[in-house]
């Protein structure tokens, strides 16, 4: 089973649609199905470190059947010139030869840049001096909230990891620090009621978030049906 975790509804919902995966019923938010011969279940774990342990401690729980790949997916910061929005970046250290050059195979049929390279995790949004900083001191290609949590559970439990972001914010870009809760009219709504002036900066962001969810969906059902 490949298990996709992605931490927001704006990024597993999109997903699991481009992957034509079904809402799953029980308390965890997940969505899965079959892309090409492979089981494939996305799981909604929320931001940060410790949403990522408790929603993966519920998995467990609620006995999802053990992955034997783990994808850490959505989207991720940008900390190097040259990697723009909307683009892949794709942490794969560890992977089978086959399965790099699979993805790499894949991007190119579909026609997407894909930049491969370590991510940074990071406990916060960071700044655009932030990231330039990391980028130089920890020599990453990217930075989110999940993927080091994500990768040290496989880690534990000996199964495959990857990497595979959309990028969200180029590497001088102010991403915002907060969103609406789901990806509903009525929350982004009742969110821009108490962050109106957030509202053009969502404005302006909106299409290159769907732009990055609608390739990086596209990638992975791609390289899915490869692997």
């Amino acid at each position: 089973m490949i298990l996709v975790a992605a931490a927001t509804p704006w990024e597993a919902e999109p997903l699991a649609k481009r992957l034509g995966l079904e809402t799953l019923p029980g308390p965890l938010k997940g969505f899965g199905g079959k892309v090409e011969r492979r089981l494939v279940r996305v799981l909604q774990t929320g931001m940060g470190r410790a949403n990522v342990a408790a929603a993966l401690e519920s998995m467990e729980a609620e006995r999802w059947p053990a992955p034997d790949v783990v994808v850490s997916a959505g989207f991720a910061g940008a900390l190097q010139e040259g990697v723009r929005p909307a683009e892949l970046v794709a942490d794969l250290r560890g992977l089978p030869v086959e399965w790099l050059q699979l993805a790499q195979k894949a991007a190119a049929d579909l026609g997407l840049p894909l930049h491969l390279g370590p991510f940074h995790s990071a406990e916060r949004v960071l700044t655009p001096e932030e990231k330039r900083a990391a980028g130089a001191e920890k020599r990453a290609l990217a930075v989110d909230l999940e993927t080091a949590a994500l990768r040290a559970w496989s880690e534990t439990r000996g199964v495959a990891f990857a990497g595979v972001r959309a990028v969200f914010d180029g590497l001088d870009d102010r991403a915002p620090e907060a969103g609406p809760e789901d990806s509903s009219l009525g929350a982004t709504l009742r969110f821009l009621g108490t962050h109106w002036k957030e509202a053009p900066k969502l404005a302006m962001l909106w299409p290159r978030q769907a732009r990055g969810m609608k390739r990086l969906g596209q990638f992975l059902s791609k390289w899915f049906a490869t692997l």
